[in-house]
């Protein structure tokens, strides 16, 4: 259930993004309790340079959030360029390595959130009768001279990416780093005593299994949890077999799992389809395969008439070479 969750969370959009708001959210609500609740307390121990008349801070906050939302703009812009240079030079399976890559997540993040902050405390900045200083509008410049810098950094990250020899080496990485998963997984599935099956469970065997289908999910198997299953078998004294490997494309009226019980009859057989994830799309978590097609699609891309890049096909080799040494 852990891998599940984790897969989730590498390949969904908005969880960095939605993260970095939230935490500009808390951010607004501290800096408002620092000028308005605690303002006495803490405006005594803070520099004067760090604190500015409310009208002051209303301008400032105002020229802010509409450049955030501009540099925010252009960064969905570029986002856009890179993911159609992806599509018509490289391989359509190639998307998903940008956009779910943490540091443009990251950059958005930190866009989306600082546009929060200072829409926020724009809102909920009043000027009352008396003269008193804030310290949001600082706290704020701070926060668009962080997100200036990550602007040249993104952009520097745009260049690098549309290389195609950056392309082939994250790909390679990404194949590599599933490889060692699962062979440090066949290592500790080695460790684990294995019981031999009893005579009453190969007689088992021949009766008729129960079928489970996956349910309404129509999509690839992005991830099988081969020892929760083994956990669940243990449990019901049955056996699970998975009919189709990661990667395989199943539908509605597919038998994902077979099962047969050995003792007594299951009630709920759809508890085991909680160890196996399916997807609208592969992915390279446990998916070997599914990045060596990609290598592929990208050298024989390279080596076409339209392209003519023999070069970029050579590197795709070396890479295959460094997979399988």
């Amino acid at each position: 259930m852990i891998k599940k969750w984790y897969l989730r969370l590498h390949e969904s959009v908005w969880f960095i993004p939605g993260s970095y708001s939230f935490f500009a959210l808390i951010l607004s609500i501290i800096a408002l309790s620092v000028d308005t609740i605690y303002a006495n307390n803490i405006h005594k121990w803070l520099p004067s340079y760090l604190l500015t008349d409310v009208e002051l801070a209303q301008t400032i906050l105002s020229a802010l959030a509409p450049s955030l939302l501009t540099m925010t703009t252009i960064t969905f812009s570029m986002i856009m360029v890179v993911l159609t240079t992806y599509t018509s030079q490289f391989s359509p399976r190639t998307l998903q390595n940008f956009i779910t890559e943490r540091r443009t997540l990251r950059v958005l993040g930190i866009f989306i959130g600082g546009f929060i902050y200072t829409i926020l405390a724009l809102l909920f900045m009043r000027k009352n009768e008396e003269e008193q200083v804030v310290f949001s509008a600082v706290l704020g410049v701070a926060i668009s001279i962080l997100c200036l810098g990550y602007f040249v950094y993104f952009i520097h990250h745009v260049a690098t990416s549309l290389r195609v020899s950056k392309l082939i080496e994250n790909l390679s990485t990404d194949i590599l780093e599933t490889v060692h998963k699962l062979h440090k997984g066949n290592k500790d599935k080695n460790n684990v005593d294995y019981t031999p099956p009893s005579a009453q469970m190969l007689d088992v065997l021949t009766n008729k299994p129960i079928e489970v289908p996956p349910l309404n999910n129509v999509g690839y198997i992005q991830l099988i949890d081969l020892e929760g299953l083994r956990n669940e078998a243990q449990q019901c004294n049955a056996v699970i077999k998975v009919n189709y490997p990661i990667g395989a494309y199943v539908g509605p009226a597919t038998s994902l799992l077979l099962i047969w019980p050995q003792s007594k009859k299951i009630e709920n057989t759809h508890r085991f389809l909680d160890y196996i994830t399916v997807g609208e799309s592969r992915t390279t978590f446990q998916d070997m395969e599914y990045g060596i097609q990609k290598l592929t699609e990208i050298a024989l891309r390279a080596v076409s008439p339209g392209i003519n890049d023999p070069n970029t096909a050579i590197t795709c080799i070396k890479s295959y070479g460094n997979i399988l040494h």
